[in-house]
């Protein structure tokens, strides 16, 4: 056995401090390899006789040779907690022995802990929490983990039950109405019951995948340009070129546009658009239309003409897009 684990998987790494893995990770390595390389032997694995079938509700998961098989039917869940030391060697386990999803966050090394170093291993020590289902065999996991770390006893696993939640309701609670420029403020679906923000005028976004939902500092720049500049350009013609959800239009016929047109190449962002539209009133005189533009240059220069000739001309034009 080498003296120093070498790195695990760079497979299913997020980038930040800390290190997040699941069954969907394409790039899961086998535990024979795993193993392979840290201990030179999967001897170690069959510690106290382990190697067999960790029970789980009203079926079993049977751990072989070319990894576990089991089914994704939902089962019950318990969170497991492990503080150790080659934090990626005890992820790569968890999930081999039936974990649905592991993560890590490093930790400082305790004072008199094995020393790791080395350039090869990214990760000397953390807290490893997996997701297992309820009913499984802990005990055969603790002292597989004895086993291939040789540990003197079994690791005491933390455990508490998973409940789980409505994450996108939680994230909307706590996702308040943004304000935009001086003078606005963007609500979301789950803003409706939400109390008014003072003077501002309130606009009624869907938020979908269309870019421009408010919280983007383009979009505030630009919205601060065009409360600037519209006070004293009211009943002008607006275009929004790359208009994403259709914001900066809307913003154009409140503060006075008697034309606002959006146009996109992306066609999901023009039918966003389209739908933040019709959930906004219009100003009386004013009118706005959402276009599917050309993805294609070359054909830039007509369609812009066709805009030019039938709705300008335009006194404001914004482009909020990429530089390309």
């Amino acid at each position: 056995p080498t003296a120093t684990p070498p790195r695990v998987s760079a497979c299913g790494v997020s980038s930040g401090p800390g290190v997040a893995r699941s069954r969907r990770s394409a790039g899961h390595l086998p535990l024979a390899l795993t193993i392979g390389v840290v201990a030179g032997s999967r001897a170690r694995l069959r510690h106290a006789g382990r190697w067999r079938q960790l029970q789980r509700p009203s079926r079993a998961l049977e751990v072989k040779d070319d990894g576990p098989l089991w089914e994704t039917a939902p089962v019950e869940l318990t969170w497991v907690e492990l503080e150790c030391e080659h934090p990626e060697l005890i992820m790569d386990i968890f999930m081999e022995f039936g974990a649905s999803a592991v993560s890590m966050k490093p930790l400082e090394a305790p004072a008199g802990s094995e020393d790791g170093g080395g350039p090869e291993q990214l990760f000397r020590y953390g807290l490893v929490t997996a997701l297992f289902a309820t009913g499984t065999d802990l005990e055969a996991v603790a002292e597989i983990v004895q086993g291939a770390l040789e540990l003197a006893e079994p690791p005491a696993l933390r455990t508490k039950p998973y409940v789980d939640q409505d994450w996108c309701s939680l994230v909307q609670q706590d996702w308040e109405p943004l304000p935009l420029g001086r003078g606005f403020e963007v609500r979301l679906p789950w803003h409706a019951d939400a109390p008014l923000g003072g003077d501002r005028a309130v606009l009624r976004m869907e938020g979908g995948r269309a870019f421009g939902l408010g919280d983007h500092q383009t979009t505030q720049g630009v919205v601060s340009f065009l409360e600037r500049v519209m006070p004293n350009m009211q009943g002008c013609r607006m275009l929004d070129y790359g208009t994403g959800s259709g914001i900066l239009a809307l913003v154009a016929a409140s503060l006075g546009a008697s034309v606002a047109l959006g146009v996109d190449v992306d066609p999901p962002s023009v039918a966003s658009a389209r739908r933040n539209l019709e959930m906004n009133p219009l100003p009386p005189g004013a009118r706005v239309e959402m276009f599917e533009g050309p993805e294609d240059f070359a054909d830039c220069p007509g369609f812009a003409g066709g805009l030019a000739s039938e709705h300008g001309p335009f006194d404001i034009v914004v482009a909020n897009i990429l530089r390309r």
